[in-house]
């Protein structure tokens, strides 16, 4: 398969289940980077209901021969994203981008990116915002090349590393 074989769509009912599924199974890599086990877990759970988040503007999706392969949310704001932390971005926030383990560097977390930055510029957005961490540094590397750039004043902590912020300007 190959990039152009991928859409991106609005999330639906009929695929929600398999959003998770992806979701779950793209942050799995993270597990052994975790001290405390049950810290992973209760991550993985978060992961899980994140779905059902009311305060989401917008789920995109990524398909493959009618396959969910990737996934990312986006929020109106730092409020919206990230509720009692107190992240004050007056912009839109993508959280959570997962691509299927089977098939990453094809493209398709990028496809995800520039889809909701156009999602965003539509809105009338001048900025759009993620958080990553070093125990990602292929996120790291990827949100680089796009052309996000360290934004650390809205970096945070949280239990034993720092959760870093990156805009990109639309």
């Amino acid at each position: 398969m190959n990039q152009l074989d991928i859409s991106i769509e609005e999330l639906s009912s009929e695929d929600k289940e398999e959003a998770v599924g992806v979701l779950v199974l793209s942050y799995e890599q993270y597990k052994n980077s975790y001290t405390n086990i049950q810290e992973y877990y209760d991550y993985i759970e978060h992961i899980r209901a994140s779905l059902d988040n009311p305060l989401i503007d917008q789920v995109l999706i990524a398909k493959m021969e009618n396959e969910v392969v990737g996934t990312l949310q986006i929020f109106t704001d730092g409020f919206h994203a990230y509720g009692d932390l107190n992240i004050p971005i007056n912009a839109p926030v993508v959280r959570l981008l997962g691509v299927h383990p089977k098939i990453r560097r094809s493209g398709i977390a990028r496809k995800l990116l520039v889809a909701s930055t156009n999602y965003t510029r539509v809105k009338g957005a001048s900025a759009l915002y993620l958080h990553t961490s070093e125990k990602m540094p292929d996120a790291i590397r990827l949100y680089e090349r796009f052309g996000f750039v360290r934004s650390p004043e809205y970096d945070y902590d949280i239990l034993d590393f720092t959760v870093m912020c990156y805009r990109y300007d639309l």
